[in-house]
């Protein structure tokens, strides 16, 4: 861990340190448990957010890693009219914080937050790509095939209308 100063003196890292106390809201959601790790970390977390510093922390399994550094990350954005981005390697750590960790703090936080969810650009269909697929249909693609390629030009055609001109968003993939 890069090492910080000592003292734990400012109000924000002192709501943090408090928030994650035996006692303090974090206790209230089901099935917490007390974790003098966990509660270090969201500290230090807090206060390199206010020092503008970056922060390497190793920690086990157990922990509680996402809600130590989500909680001073939402509370951090939010008293600054910011936004707060956390990025994952993979999909289940995704899942965790949308389902599991995202949930717990929208009941326990004094405030209210938004999160949502981005995926990473090969989660996307590009539509150069999609344009040059459609125009070598024929050499890429089986007769199947290149009717679902239609199909999903269709449906590209249809949300990009539809986003533009925000309306009913009603489409079948099902549909022959």
């Amino acid at each position: 861990m890069i090492a910080l100063k000592n003292n734990l003196t400012s109000e924000f890292v002192e709501r943090i340190h408090a928030f994650f106390s035996e006692n303090g809201p974090l206790s209230k959601a089901k099935n917490f448990e007390f974790r003098p790790q966990q509660q270090e970390m969201a500290a230090r977390v807090a206060q390199a957010l206010e020092e503008e510093r970056h922060l390497v922390i190793e920690a086990g399994t157990g922990v509680g890693k996402s809600l130590a550094y989500l909680a001073p990350a939402i509370l951090f954005a939010l008293e600054r009219h910011k936004k707060a981005i956390v990025s994952t390697h993979t999909i289940n750590l995704q899942e965790q914080l949308l389902y599991k960790d995202i949930p717990i703090l929208k009941k326990v936080l004094p405030v209210e937050f938004e999160a949502t969810l981005l995926k990473g650009r090969q989660n996307y269909l590009c539509p150069r790509r999609l344009e040059r697929a459609l125009q070598q249909s024929n050499e890429l693609f089986t007769g199947l095939e290149q009717t679902e390629l239609t199909r999903l030009a269709e449906w590209a055609e249809y949300l990009t209308r539809t986003i533009r001109s925000p309306g009913s968003l009603r489409w079948d993939m099902r549909k022959n």
